[in-house]
């Protein structure tokens, strides 16, 4: 299992044991993929999904520009601890942070995070965001690595290796609209831990306020792969250095339930790009022909251009804000993806 360790060290652990330890950042073999899902067994059953399509879609550690690294712990071979980053352009996510139950309390967390840790800011890594619970030893550890709490969301930390990189993340500079690809994720999840503007994020996945899209994009990604969202659009605003400035979607409506045909347009954009949100808005519009939902407490110019009629309000719903309720009917046929 050893020969597919780059960057190999030997730790030696608190207790006793030399743990051999090194990242994987090519393609993960078959075998050890199993033996990784196994060791993470209590995870929810999307990570699975997200494990298996990389396997099959992701070509040496790379799946749609995102690029998979597995920093794992072995004693006597056998696999014991591990932690996961995904990174795009040196903005990088963290998790799957996991030790085995016949090795805790030995140091490999605490040892792999070191790894992490300089091996990503050897590589140029800028800015890293993981997601945990506040109070927690988990929590405690990662603020010893130099990870702070973001103000907007309790549980969120971010380690900046280049200072001033968030503040500059969504600068101005060129932009386009593309589909949403996983090479969005590590920004796009920077972009709904914002604090500024609007607060519905996202209805099809529960975000309202500042919060992340790690585990959120994961389960639709998920479901799609399961053939769960039969179809769906999704359109990111990017920069030129592929950052996520804005976040278009078209997805089941889970207010509706099980019963529901009814889709809903969701958009959240950076507040220094708001003067492209129509844009954004038309390009997932304009590729769903069926009825369209979109709820908001902000207005916008474009509802009533793109054919929306307000039908309704929900007094208070966001924030103490009234959400606006608007409708786009098919202009002739019945509702379904183009």
């Amino acid at each position: 299992m050893e020969d597919v360790l780059s960057r190999k060290r030997t730790i030696s652990l608190k207790k006793g044991g030399d743990m051999v330890a090194g990242v994987v950042e090519q393609q993960m073999p078959q075998e050890l993929m199993r033996r990784l899902q196994y060791l993470l067994v209590a995870k929810a059953p999307q990570y699975y999904t997200h494990f298996d399509e990389y396997m099959l879609h992701g070509r040496d550690g790379i799946e749609e520009g995102l690029e998979w690294r597995f920093y794992l712990g072995l004693l006597d071979n056998q696999l014991v601890g591990n932690i996961c980053t995904w990174e795009y352009r040196g903005i990088g996510i963290l998790g799957h942070v996991y030790t085995s139950d016949s090795a805790r309390g030995k140091g490999v967390a605490t040892a792999l995070m070191e790894m992490v840790r300089d091996d990503f800011g050897t590589r140029g890594g800028r800015i890293m965001e993981l997601n945990t619970h506040p109070g927690t030893t988990a929590h405690r550890i990662y603020s010893r690595f130099g990870f702070k709490d973001t103000a907007e969301v309790p549980g969120a930390m971010i380690l900046e290796t280049v200072p001033g990189t968030l503040d500059s993340l969504f600068e101005a500079e060129d932009s386009r609209i593309v589909p949403l690809e996983w090479r969005h994720w590590p920004t796009l999840n920077l972009l709904t831990l914002q604090g500024e503007g609007e607060f519905i994020r996202s209805v099809a996945t529960n975000l309202y306020g500042p919060g992340d899209m790690e585990g959120r994009l994961i389960r639709v990604r998920a479901a799609q792969a399961k053939g769960r969202i039969p179809a769906c659009v999704m359109k990111v605003l990017e920069n030129e250095a592929g950052t996520a400035l804005g976040l278009g979607t078209v997805l089941p409506d889970p207010n509706f339930g099980a019963l529901g045909t009814h889709q809903v347009l969701d958009l959240f954009i950076h507040p220094k790009w708001r003067h492209l949100e129509a844009d954004l808005a038309k390009a997932c519009a304009s590729e769903w022909a069926g009825d369209l939902l979109c709820y908001r407490s902000e207005p916008a110019e474009w509802f009533e251009e793109f054919g929306f009629n307000r039908t309704g309000t929900i007094p208070g719903a966001a924030n103490s804000q009234d959400v606006m309720i608007w409708v786009r009917r098919p202009t002739g046929a019945k509702g379904n993806s183009k």
